[in-house]
């Protein structure tokens, strides 16, 4: 298990896991709250890229052991009378890289495209 360190802000670092009342957690380890090109807030990761029209790739500070970290985004609704939203799928491409790809999905088209995403909501947990 690892060891709990407050630093002077009161930030933990350096947690792997934390038991309270016998319930294991797991911490947020990186956490981004950004545009279709770059970071509004983040901690935990070091750069923002911009692939391409709703391809984003997030690097993180630290990497991690392996690809078995749970990551989190989020989906928004644009317009609920024209029936359109964005959503994002993400994943862990390799132990420092997150990758986010953005679609915009409208009911009444209906169509599933790509696009940019503004705000992009990230979380990664191990």
């Amino acid at each position: 298990m690892g060891t709990l360190n407050l630093s002077s802000n009161g930030s933990i670092e350096n947690l792997s896991t934390l038991t309270v009342d016998n319930q294991l957690h797991y911490p947020c380890i990186a956490w981004a709250r950004c545009s279709s090109s770059a970071f509004y807030a983040e901690e935990g990761f070091s750069a923002f890229t911009d692939n391409g029209t709703g391809d984003y790739s997030l690097t993180l500070d630290n990497a991690v052991a392996d690809t078995n970290a749970a990551v989190a985004t989020n989906f928004r609704v644009n317009s609920t009378g024209a029936q359109q939203w964005s959503s994002a799928s993400i994943n862990l491409s390799d132990t420092s890289t997150v990758g986010v790809a953005a679609r915009q999905i409208d009911n009444d088209a209906p169509s599933f495209a790509v696009a940019d995403m503004d705000p992009i909501h990230v979380a990664v947990f191990r």
